[in-house]
């Protein structure tokens, strides 16, 4: 075999993000990896899930159509933050996304999801700390307080969604 044709076997071996299929993969390379890009779609995201749901609470004509809409949204963005490392707004992503994964009953996915926010909010954590711990004024020090609070924030609702799965 020429290495080309290794380096070739190799690609065709290589598998995305677990939580990443082949198909999003191929959909992420149409959008630009920009923040903005991300947010919008798990705006969309939640949007969707929240007309899924309305149907659930008010007359009880679900269309769960919309809740894969959301998930797939949502996947699309994280797929995104992986990609452009913003590794908060991936922590976050990544509740909502076991969120809505566990809505439609698919709990192993949800806490996998579950799993890697809580993950990188220890990273997060760690990082904010050792930050907070140089902090050379009062202003840097307000900042490492309020990054840590948001991250201790994000990692509660991982750690309360992930114990709602036991639940059920």
């Amino acid at each position: 075999s020429t290495s080309a044709q290794k380096q070739q076997q190799s690609h065709h071996h290589a598998s995305p993000h677990p939580m990443l299929s082949n198909s999003m993969a191929t959909i992420i390379a149409q959008y630009p990896l920009h923040p903005c890009i991300a947010q919008t779609l798990l705006l969309r995201g939640r949007v969707l899930a929240d007309c899924c749901l309305y149907g659930l609470d008010f007359d009880g004509d679900t269309d769960f159509s919309l809740l894969l809409q959301a998930i797939r949204n949502v996947e699309m963005a994280v797929a995104i933050l992986r990609k452009i490392d913003q590794e908060f707004d991936l922590a976050t992503s990544l509740v909502l996304l076991g969120t809505l994964r566990s809505l439609l009953g698919h709990f192993d996915e949800a806490d996998r999801a579950y799993k890697e926010a809580l993950s990188l909010f220890r990273v997060l954590r760690l990082a904010a700390k050792y930050d907070q711990s140089q902090a050379i004024d009062e202003e840097t020090t307000a900042i490492c307080e309020i990054s840590m609070r948001r991250i201790n924030e994000g990692a509660a609702d991982a750690f309360y969604h992930r114990g709602k799965l036991y639940q059920s």
